[in-house]
């Protein structure tokens, strides 16, 4: 995977971006997205995300996806792995039901970003230890009481640089902003 810019796409706004993200391609682009976001869960979900991902592999991206335990539950899966090998999904963003044994367990079958503000840097090193790749990502979240100050984030990013981990960032565009 290449630096740079990457976007995020989010099953219910990607038909409004299908065009754009054809037209922004670049070699080593990166999309992250979420597989657990419940306001888009409902009838026709798994097969809109799984279109969503097909197209997105198909013009080269990496996608990274945050997914928890509601995702194995909405795809019929008991399995994260194979739900990310069957989506052609490049790395796994681990959230909630899991527990640290098993986010050791996937990373070591495909990469994992864990999130960069808040996993704590010993967790950090034993994973990285261990991991096919690691990445650590700082979440946006579209609320002003959820950022970071530089001096934080360049702290935190030093520490799991110091553990061999490629920090990740994704902040919202100006396009289509994903709610609240």
């Amino acid at each position: 995977m290449s630096s740079g810019l990457g976007y995020s796409v989010f099953v219910s706004q990607f038909e409004q971006v299908k065009d754009r993200l054809r037209a922004l391609y670049a070699e080593g682009g990166r999309v992250f997205t979420s597989l657990h976001v419940a306001e888009e869960f409902g009838p026709g979900y798994a097969e809109r995300a799984t279109a969503m991902c097909g197209f997105l592999n198909d013009l080269g991206y990496s996608i990274i996806a945050d997914v928890s335990r509601r995702t194995l539950s909405a795809f019929g899966e008991t399995d994260i792995v194979s739900l990310a090998e069957r989506l052609g999904i490049h790395a796994l963003r681990v959230d909630y039901g899991f527990d640290e044994e098993e986010i050791a367990a996937v990373a070591r079958r495909v990469p994992v970003c864990v999130n960069a503000s808040t996993t704590d840097p010993e967790s950090v090193a034993r994973l990285a230890e261990t991991a096919v790749r690691l990445y650590g990502m700082h979440n946006y979240y579209p609320r002003p009481e959820t950022g970071l100050d530089r001096e934080l984030f360049d702290a935190l990013n030093r520490r799991s640089a110091e553990a061999g981990v490629e920090i990740l960032s994704f902040i919202p565009g100006d396009f289509i902003l994903r709610g609240p």
